[in-house]
This record gives structure tokens, C-alpha cells and sequence, in this order.
């Protein structure tokens, strides 16, 4: 039987790993300020071995609020952390695996922009009201 043969060939892990790294620019370190990484920290300190009791689990998350980070995020950052401490592995390996946690700083920088506008049209609408009462007396 006559036909055409394709060969196969197997690439390995390494292979796409040089390629993404020549294509890619090198990635940026988390600030010290980052909410993810403030609340890796946090949870690495929380942390009894890999366990974490819920209270504590709690009040990271709402650590996590506080900062910006919804629940389900904040719930990521903990993951990434305990299972870098099941592993045994610093929290400076997980640092790569935290970028790709969404922030929520463009919700924030989008309610800024509000209180801006409301604070700027606060402004003129009293400076409007001061010059009709100037007006009339």
C-alpha cells in the first residue's frame, strides 16, 4: 500500500518555553505596593503549614477588599500560596503564577474619575449659586 507518510515530531516543554521567552519581553517584578503580593505576604504569614483556618481565611479576604481585590481573587492569591507552602517552595516562585491574578485597579481608577466629576460639578454648581445670590443683593 502506497501513501503518503507524516512524520511526527515531539516537542518538548523546553522547546515552547524558548520560543515564548524569545518573543516575549522579560516579564516585570511585582511591586512591594502590589495587593496581590501584599496579600501573599499576609497569607504566608497566616499560614500553619499549608493550612489555613477560616477565620484567618476571612479576614484576608477582607484584607484583600480592602485593597482592591474582589473574593474570587483574593481566593487565588491564597491557593497560589498554600500550595507553594504544601510543595515546600519560597513565595518568590509563586511570583510569576500571581501576575496573572486580575486586578481590579481600572474599576477603582474608574470610580476616582467619578468622584472627580461629582467633586468638580459640586464645585461650579456652588460657585453658580453664589453668583445668583451676589446678583440679587
Amino acid at each position: 500500500m502506497g501513501g503518503v507518510q507524516t512524520r511526527l515530531r515531539l516537542q518538548s516543554a523546553g522547546d515552547s518555553e524558548v520560543a515564548a521567552r524569545r518573543s516575549d519581553p522579560p516579564p516585570v517584578p511585582l511591586q512591594a505596593t502590589d495587593p496581590r503580593w501584599v496579600l501573599a505576604l499576609r497569607t504566608q504569614e497566616q499560614l500553619q503549614g499549608p493550612i489555613l483556618s477560616p477565620d484567618r481565611r476571612d479576614k484576608l479576604i477582607r484584607l484583600g477588599r480592602t485593597m482592591g481585590l474582589g473574593p474570587f481573587e483574593s481566593n487565588l492569591v491564597i491557593a497560589i500560596v498554600q500550595d507553594q507552602a504544601r510543595r515546600g517552595r519560597s513565595l518568590h516562585d509563586a511570583e510569576p503564577t500571581l501576575r496573572f491574578v486580575p486586578t481590579h485597579h481600572r474599576m477603582l481608577q474608574s470610580h476616582r474619575r467619578t468622584w472627580r466629576i461629582a467633586l468638580v460639578s459640586a464645585v461650579f454648581l456652588a460657585a453658580e449659586a453664589l453668583l445668583v445670590v451676589m446678583w440679587w443683593l
